[in-house]
């Protein structure tokens, strides 16, 4: 990520699909296997609403990238990415900001995805 976080503040690890749990045709991000990190200060940046279903408040959709030189969604959540390296937990942030668990839930309303509450 050194194209967004050019002197390294804010983002320490990333971690990408082979970290995943693979769950009924899905790819789940669970931030509970990662022991050596504070799950208070982790975030999980992705294009599918799924991969959240473990650690939803955790949470932060982007759009799909399909190779557009001129995507700048990554860009664009960079001031939330900065603050949200200056509080005690991204989850309360998020739950304010973004608020994906809400989004979530309509989401499961509406899908045939029910299997993955």
């Amino acid at each position: 990520m050194p194209l967004i976080d050019t002197d390294g503040t804010i983002i320490d690890h990333s971690l990408f699909r082979e970290h995943c749990i693979y769950k009924n045709d899905y790819f789940i991000k669970d931030l509970r296997i990662i022991k050596n990190r504070d799950i208070k200060q982790m975030v999980i940046l992705d294009n599918s609403i799924v991969s959240f279903v473990n650690n939803i408040d955790n949470g932060i959709h982007i759009p799909t990238y399909f190779g557009d030189r001129n995507d700048k969604a990554l860009l664009n959540i960079l001031p939330l990415l900065k603050h949200l390296a200056k509080v005690e937990d991204v989850r309360s942030e998020l739950r304010k900001t973004v608020g994906i668990s809400s989004l979530y839930s309509s989401y499961l309303k509406n899908t045939s995805h029910k299997h993955l509450k």
